[in-house]
C-alpha cells in the first residue's frame, strides 16, 4: 500500500470514528452509562490510532513532536489492543450468564482486563528496550524491524493477544442468541469483524516470521492483513453505532409520520415546548396525541367505525380497518368540537351530555401505542377515510335539508 493510499484509507476511517465518538460522547452526557462510556472511548481511541498510523500522522504529528516518527508504532499498537479489549468487554456485558452465575462474568471481565493490561505493559517494555532508528515507516514496521529480538517479543505479544481476543469475542458473539434484535444485530457485526481482524493475524504472522529470519518474500501478506484489519474496523464501528443510527432514523421518520395526527388532535395547544432530541420529540408526540384523543372522545361518534368496517375492502387487514375507523372518528370529532381540536381543554370546553366514546384500539398495550398511532396517522390520507368523510357530509346535509323543509 502506497503512502497516499494509506493516508486516504486510515484518515477516512479516523474521520468516521471521530464523528461517531463525538456523537456517542454527547449521548453519554445526556444519559451516562457504562456502555456508552466504553463505546465513546473505543471510537476516540480508534480515531487517534488511525490518525497516527497514517504516514501523514506519523510524520506531521509524532515526527514533529518527538523527533522520532517510528515511536508512533507503540501508541498505535497499544490503542489497537485497547479498542479490541473494549469490544471484548462489551460483548461479555451484552451476553451475560444467568443471574445465579453473574460472579462468573465478573471474573471473566477481570481476568481479560488484567490480560490486556499485562500485555500492554509488556509490549511497552519490549518496545522501549529495542534498538530502533528514529526514522521508519510505521506501515512496514512489522517486517522492517522483525530482526530485533525485542521487537519479535513485541510483535508476538501483539499478535498473540489480538488472536486470543478476537477469537474469544467471535466465539462468544456467535454462540449467543438474544431476544433483543438490535443487540443481536450488534453481536453479529462483532462476530464478522472479529473474523476479519483475525485475518490480520493470519496474514501478518508468516510475514513476520519470514522477515525475522531475513527473508522478505512474504512482505506482501502484511498489506493484505492490513486491509482485513481496516474492513474489520469498519464492521466494528457499524456494530457499535449502526443499530443506534438506524433507531434514530426510524424515530425521526416516525415523528414526521405522526406530525399530521399530532396537529389534528393536539397541535394548536402547544405552548413553546422545546424538543431536546428526536426520541424526546417522539415520546411527547405519542403522549400528546393520546391526550388529544381523550378530549376528542367526547365528540366522537361510534357508528362511524361501523360505517368504515362495512365499506372496507376485504384485502385490508384488521389493523388497517381499525386505524382508518379511528382516523375517520378523529377527523369527524375535530369538526364537531366547539373549538378547534386541541385548542381548549375539557376544563374550558363544555362536553356534550353523553360521556366519552372509545376509539378502536384504545385497549392497545402501552408498548404498542406508538405502532397503533403510526397506523392511524397513515390512515388519515387513505382513500377510504376521505370516502367515509364525504359520505358523512352528504348525509348530514341531506338530514339538515329534510329538517328545514319539513312542515
Amino acid at each position: 500500500m502506497s503512502d497516499q493510499a494509506a493516508n486516504v484509507v486510515w484518515l477516512a476511517i479516523a474521520t468516521v470514528n471521530f464523528i461517531i465518538a463525538c456523537w456517542k460522547t454527547r449521548a453519554f452526557f445526556r444519559e451516562p452509562t457504562l456502555t456508552l462510556a466504553l463505546i465513546s472511548s473505543s471510537f476516540a481511541i480508534s480515531a487517534f490510532v488511525f490518525i497516527i498510523l497514517s504516514p501523514w500522522g506519523t510524520r506531521a504529528i509524532v515526527g514533529k513532536l518527538l523527533g522520532t516518527p517510528i515511536f508512533a508504532t507503540l501508541p498505535s499498537f497499544l490503542g489497537v489492543i485497547a479498542c479490541f479489549a473494549i469490544t471484548h468487554v462489551l460483548t461479555m456485558l451484552w451476553t451475560p450468564p444467568p443471574a445465579r452465575e453473574r460472579y462468573i462474568l465478573r471474573r471473566q471481565v477481570t481476568a481479560w482486563t488484567l490480560a490486556y493490561t499485562g500485555a500492554g505493559g509488556a509490549m511497552t517494555v519490549t518496545f522501549l528496550l529495542a534498538d530502533l532508528p528514529a526514522q521508519g515507516n510505521v506501515i512496514r514496521f512489522n517486517v522492517e524491524h522483525a530482526g530485533d529480538p525485542y521487537i519479535q517479543g513485541f510483535l508476538a505479544l501483539f499478535l498473540g493477544m489480538l488472536a486470543c481476543g478476537t477469537l474469544s469475542t467471535w466465539w462468544r458473539a456467535r454462540k449467543t442468541k438474544l431476544a433483543d434484535e438490535r443487540l443481536q444485530h450488534v453481536l453479529n457485526c462483532f462476530s464478522t469483524s472479529m473474523l476479519l481482524v483475525f485475518g490480520y493475524v493470519v496474514f501478518n504472522a508468516p510475514a513476520v516470521v519470514c522477515a525475522a529470519i531475513g527473508s522478505h518474500t512474504l512482505d506482501g501478506l502484511m498489506y493484505i492483513g492490513q486491509m482485513f484489519a481496516a474492513v474489520g474496523a469498519l464492521f466494528t464501528s457499524y456494530g457499535m453505532s449502526g443499530a443506534a443510527a438506524n433507531a434514530w432514523m426510524r424515530e425521526r421518520r416516525d415523528v414526521r409520520v405522526l406530525k399530521p395526527l399530532w396537529r389534528l388532535v393536539y397541535g394548536t395547544r402547544r405552548q413553546g415546548l422545546a424538543h431536546t432530541g428526536v426520541r424526546f420529540a417522539l415520546h411527547r408526540h405519542v403522549i400528546e396525541i393520546l391526550d388529544g384523543m381523550r378530549d376528542l372522545s367526547f365528540y366522537a361518534r361510534p357508528e362511524l367505525a361501523d360505517l368504515v368496517r362495512s365499506r372496507a375492502d376485504a384485502d385490508l387487514s384488521h389493523a388497517q380497518r381499525e386505524a382508518i375507523a379511528t382516523a375517520v372518528m378523529l377527523r369527524d370529532a375535530a369538526t364537531r368540537m366547539p373549538a378547534p381540536a386541541g385548542q381548549k381543554s375539557l376544563e374550558s370546553t363544555s362536553p356534550p351530555a353523553t360521556g366519552p366514546v372509545g376509539f378502536p384500539g384504545d385497549d392497545t398495550a402501552a408498548s404498542e401505542q406508538r405502532a397503533r398511532l403510526l397506523d392511524v396517522a397513515k390512515a388519515l390520507r387513505h382513500p377510504l377515510t376521505h370516502e367515509a368523510l364525504e359520505h358523512i357530509g352528504v348525509h348530514c346535509q341531506h338530514r339538515e335539508a329534510t329538517q328545514t323543509t319539513a312542515p
